[in-house]
């Protein structure tokens, strides 16, 4: 469960970051 969860935090960071890179 813990896992999991970290998965989908990390894959919304992942995500976020994409987002600011692209704006750059």
């Amino acid at each position: 469960m813990s896992s999991s969860n970290n998965q989908y935090i990390h894959t919304s960071y992942v995500q976020s970051l994409n987002l600011v890179w692209t704006r750059v």
